[in-house]
This record gives structure tokens, C-alpha cells and sequence, in this order.
């Protein structure tokens, strides 16, 4: 029986591996799924009676970790930071042909940064030209000096991972022996620029019902957005008269690393076709894993 009590201590066993305490809307956003029916009361009253789970100005955590909250605070004017100084760059990618969405991910995509964080995007590509929104985004990056190893960790611009506005559900990309990370993960992508791809990802990615009670998605601020001018626009069309997909694929996958080469579709790691561009060489996923279900053990769950 997956009880209420349970679903709270494990929600804060996963935060608590990335150093986070969350707020209790943020704790009902994330809750892992249970089998009792509850209401925010009924959570409510566990987080004021379990004697794992202190608070303090308004966020919850685990017994000796009241350090979080002034570490909560730190992150998220690191991450207002990275943003503000990067977002003319990330206007950029968006302006790239054939980009129809730029979406914050890892630590980025939930104000999690911390300083030595770099910014790491989800692109999402018209489908059938996943290669060729790659290469312009890319090559820009490159041009200016932004990517990880021509610029300073904190600094960078990861450009790792790619879909297709047609293969907007990530589920199959999930580890079969347990991923919490990934379904966390998921739910954290946060939208700066989006042409409507980012309601249909919610739909698509519908199968986070199964892993958390009441799955919920963040909601966009304003002044993060970016919209296009309509000179900004024009250059877009410009550019994606200039574009040839299966060129660009070719001088991709010629000009690609060896590691990434020899490690692509072995695994979940790397995966490269011309609906996903997933290349993430150092998956964490099993390794946080298990350290969540180390802390679950800890606390006898």
C-alpha cells in the first residue's frame, strides 16, 4: 500500500538529492502517486506530524537539513542570473530556422542552478528538419563562443537534446529498471519560446500520471517569454530557404566525435535518428536512483 505518509517522505527524498525544499504547492505539484484519495489538508497535516520533516520560512525538508531554505534562495537568484545573461543568446536559437520551441531543462528548468551550472536547452525541431535545426543552432553557438568548452562552465550554452514536434512523447527513452530522475526530469521543462508544442508535450507525456498523484506543469512567466518580431521572423524564413536536411545530416554525422559515434543508439545515453538528438554522454539516471532509494531505506520506507 503506497500511503500518503510515504508518497511525502519519498517526494522529499528526491528533492533533497539535489539540495531543493520545496514549497508546499511545489511539494503537491511533485508528490509521487499514492493509493489514498487526500486532499492538501490531509498533506497538510502529514508534513506538521511526521518527525522526519521540519519547515521553515515556508518550505519543507528532512531532519537536520535546515541549511536548504538559505541555499533555496541562493539557487534561485543564480538562476535568474543565468537566465537575464544568456537570454539574447537564447533569442538567437530561437530565431535559428526550423526551431519551434527553446525550453529550459536540468537545474535551469526548476530555478535549481547553482554556480557553476551551465544552461542547458531542450530544442524542439519541425518535423523532418531535427538535422537542420541542429546545425544553425549550433553553428551560432559555436560562432559566438557559447557552448561548453569555448566558454566558462557557468557561463555555457549546452545545446544536448533534440525532438521532433511530432515525437513529443518521451516515455520510451524511460530505463526499464527504475527512473525516477527522468519522470522528474520530464515534468521540469520549462518553455521561454514555443509556437503551441509545449501543450501537446503535456499531452503526449500524459503516462506521468502512473508516477505522480496530481502531475502538474509549470506555469510560464511573462517576461521570460520570447516573442518574435516580425523582422525576426522574416530572417527565420530567410534562413530555412538555405537549408538542406539530408546535407546537414551527412556533415553531422561526419564531423560527429568519436565517443559520441561509437556510443549512439547502444543505449539510452546517446540516441540519434531524425526524431530525437539525445546526447547526453553522462546519464546520471541510475546513479540517482539508487541514492534515492538509499535514503528511502534510511528512513525505513
Amino acid at each position: 500500500m503506497r500511503t500518503l505518509n510515504h508518497a511525502v517522505l519519498k517526494t522529499l527524498a528526491y528533492l533533497d538529492l539535489f539540495d531543493f525544499a520545496p514549497s508546499l504547492l511545489e511539494l503537491e505539484r511533485w508528490l509521487l502517486r499514492t493509493d489514498e484519495p487526500h486532499t492538501a489538508t490531509d498533506i497538510q497535516h502529514v508534513l506538521e506530524s511526521d518527525p522526519h520533516i521540519h519547515c521553515a520560512e515556508g518550505f519543507y525538508f528532512l531532519t537536520d537539513r535546515d541549511q536548504l531554505v538559505a541555499l533555496r534562495k541562493q539557487k534561485y537568484r543564480l538562476s535568474e542570473e543565468k537566465w537575464k545573461r544568456t537570454r539574447r543568446y537564447l533569442r538567437l536559437v530561437a530565431v535559428m530556422p526550423f526551431v519551434d520551441g527553446v525550453w529550459l531543462i536540468n537545474s535551469m528548468g526548476w530555478e535549481n542552478a547553482r554556480e557553476r551550472s551551465d544552461v542547458d536547452l531542450l530544442i524542439v525541431a519541425r518535423p523532418g528538419h531535427i538535422w537542420s535545426a541542429r546545425l544553425w543552432t549550433t553553428a551560432v553557438m559555436k560562432l559566438l563562443r557559447q557552448r561548453p568548452h569555448e566558454q566558462s562552465e557557468d557561463r555555457a550554452i549546452c545545446l544536448s537534446l533534440y525532438i521532433s514536434a511530432d515525437h513529443l512523447n518521451l516515455e520510451p527513452y524511460r530505463l526499464q529498471s527504475g527512473d525516477i530522475h527522468y519522470s522528474f526530469w520530464v515534468n521540469q521543462c520549462y518553455p521561454l519560446y514555443d509556437t503551441g508544442q509545449y501543450e501537446k508535450f503535456q499531452q503526449h507525456n500524459a503516462w506521468l500520471k502512473k508516477v505522480f498523484a496530481q502531475p502538474r506543469w509549470p506555469h510560464t512567466i511573462e517576461r521570460r517569454m520570447i516573442r518574435l518580431t516580425a523582422a525576426e521572423r522574416a530572417i527565420k524564413r530567410l534562413l530555412e530557404l538555405c537549408s538542406n536536411e539530408q546535407l546537414f545530416k551527412k556533415i553531422q554525422w561526419r564531423i560527429l566525435p568519436n565517443n559520441l559515434r561509437a556510443m549512439a543508439n547502444q543505449d539510452q545515453r546517446v540516441v540519434m535518428n531524425d526524431t530525437i538528438l539525445k546526447l547526453h554522454t553522462n546519464d546520471r539516471r541510475q546513479q540517482k536512483q539508487q541514492q534515492w532509494e538509499e535514503r528511502l531505506r534510511a528512513l525505513q520506507i
